[in-house]
């Protein structure tokens, strides 16, 4: 009867387990977040460059290299912003997230959402550019337009990566819960998307 009990105890333990891949989320597929045309309606932009760089080349098929997408509100004054494990050569998206978190804080990015979007060009003529940020709802769509690296670089230097920073005010912002922040292409294709907790 007491190996019945156990394991009926170990049969719950296992079904109520969460599995480590179901912690990760995938990516939202193209097109799922627009499902409803009152949603679609309801956007509001709160962020347009100036030039959407349409003339720009991107094979949305490719993996952009070292591409690194982030959304974050920097520590409140008073706390500290994350540190680096150590000094080496940042190579991994984690790193190059907590480089960027270091620096776009500060007394200038407060009460501010920071968008970072950054990729390797490896002196080549590769082009970042955070073009657009869409409201809807809980949902940040943020456009990320690219120029894929083909050629020398224009001005003849020889710059391994490029980067974008847009900041948006919080009060653009709804004031609690989870932002999903979703970084796509110019053609829609999903390039990241995450959960950015909003507390003013």
């Amino acid at each position: 009867m007491q190996w019945k009990k156990t394991a009926a105890v170990a049969l719950l333990a296992a079904l109520c387990a969460v599995p480590g891949y179901a912690a990760e989320r995938p990516k939202l597929a193209d097109g799922e977040l627009f499902v409803s045309e009152r949603v679609v309606k309801d956007g509001k932009v709160i962020y347009q460059a100036a030039d959407a760089h349409t003339d720009w080349e991107h094979d949305s098929e490719k993996a952009v290299p070292g591409l690194v997408c982030t959304a974050f509100i920097p520590p409140k004054a008073g706390q500290d912003a994350p540190e680096l494990a150590s000094i080496k050569k940042l190579t991994t998206q984690q790193e190059k997230v907590l480089q960027a978190r270091r620096r776009y804080s500060g007394a200038s990015y407060a009460n501010k959402l920071v968008l970072y979007a950054a990729m390797d060009t490896n002196g080549q003529n590769g082009k970042m550019a955070i073009t657009k940020a869409e409201l809807f709802g809980r949902l940040l769509n943020v456009t990320v337009a690219i120029q894929d690296p083909s050629g020398v670089q224009d001005d003849g230097s020889e710059a391994l990566s490029e980067e974008h920073v847009v900041t948006i005010p919080e009060k653009k912002l709804p004031r609690f819960g989870n932002l999903r922040v979703r970084f796509a292409d110019t053609t829609g294709h999903a390039l990241e998307d995450l959960d950015v907790v909003l507390d003013r």
